[in-house]
């Protein structure tokens, strides 16, 4: 049977290992979307919010190039609101 120590070491253990797994599938997300970002490069529909076709805000393509929304659609998609039409 396990005792206290054993138990304090697996349970460390098993820390790191979620944390390595979670910062793998993060970076997995992460390179994923940079990936679809470049295609959108290439493709000429980078900064461009798919939803509702305006351009994204250069200040937030630049702190963050691998946006695909602008901040208005991203927030009507967190809160599952409707997407709005485009001007």
């Amino acid at each position: 049977m396990l005792d206290d120590a054993d138990r304090d070491v697996i349970r460390r253990r098993l820390e790191r290992l979620a944390a390595a797994v979670t910062t793998t599938a993060a970076a997995r997300v992460a390179r994923d979307r940079a990936a679809a970002a470049l295609v959108r490069l290439d493709g000429g529909a980078f900064g461009l919010c798919p939803r509702c076709l305006q351009e994204i805000e250069r200040t937030r393509l630049l702190a963050s190039p691998a946006e695909r929304w602008c901040v208005d659609c991203e927030s009507d998609a967190q809160s599952d609101a409707p997407c709005r039409p485009s001007a």
